[in-house]
């Protein structure tokens, strides 16, 4: 998953949830009548709280976007 994260530019470490254990411990329901998992990114600080939720099953690549907008945002000024 840190190899994936390098190829896409990532300086940020990424869960990938093989198994489908951390959709259902956060409660993202299935999609497509139950066919495909959710497609959820959570980012959190340091203290491992979420400060951000994207949801968008349509656009994947959406996703990098998302966390690296968030990730700005918690950059002191």
């Amino acid at each position: 998953k840190q190899k994936f994260a390098s190829e896409l530019g990532l300086d940020f470490s990424i869960l990938a949830d093989n198994g489908d254990a951390v959709r259902k411990s956060f409660g993202v329901p299935k999609a497509a009548f139950g066919f495909l998992p959710g497609r959820v990114t959570y980012v959190l600080d340091k203290e491992g709280v979420c400060t951000s939720v994207y949801d968008n099953l349509g656009d994947a690549a959406s996703h990098i976007d998302a966390a690296k907008d968030a990730l700005e945002e918690m950059k002191p000024a």
